[in-house]
């Protein structure tokens, strides 16, 4: 059996463009098209679905065809932190009507919460405090200062 000396990776990186590949046949297609790449000595190149279809490479287990390993995907571990903390603060203001939490912005190791009110008659401090209690992180808040109609019209829509 001929095994060679390369796999599919070095020959992919090996190629002088980095996103068009020569095919056995001579035609050049997207790198995401190719399946494969042929040793063979007559006809070296990569290899699409089509080609492989057509030569039954997989099939006949040919030792020139050298598949192109897919690789999965790493699932994002990382939370939508910004989320969580707007879903905390809307659960720690909701004892107080007149006041919702728009959007969260992290800046220098605090998270700033942005909100509208029709009142400025709440604890902010208070707020602050226990929100950031519950998070475990520095918080900050910052009134939007939007006129009444605008601010109540946010509010209850």
């Amino acid at each position: 059996m001929h095994f060679g000396l390369f796999d599919y990776a070095y020959l992919d990186k090996a190629q002088s463009d980095p996103y068009r590949r020569r095919c056995i046949d001579g035609r050049i297609t997207g790198c995401g098209n190719c399946i494969g790449y042929c040793q063979c000595g007559e006809h070296p190149g990569f290899l699409t679905a089509g080609h492989c279809a057509e030569h039954h490479c997989e099939e006949k287990g040919c030792h020139y065809f050298m598949p192109k390993l897919r690789r999965e995907k790493a699932p994002c571990k990382r939370p939508n932190k910004r989320s969580e903390i707007v879903t905390t603060a809307t659960r720690a203001i909701s004892a107080f009507e007149g006041m919702k939490i728009m959007r969260a912005d992290k800046a220098n190791d605090v998270w700033q919460l942005k909100y509208i009110t029709i009142s400025d008659a709440y604890p902010i401090s208070r707020i602050e405090k226990n929100i950031s209690e519950e998070i475990g992180e520095t918080v900050v808040m910052i009134n939007l200062n939007y006129d009444f109609e605008t601010a109540a019209a946010l509010l209850f829509r």
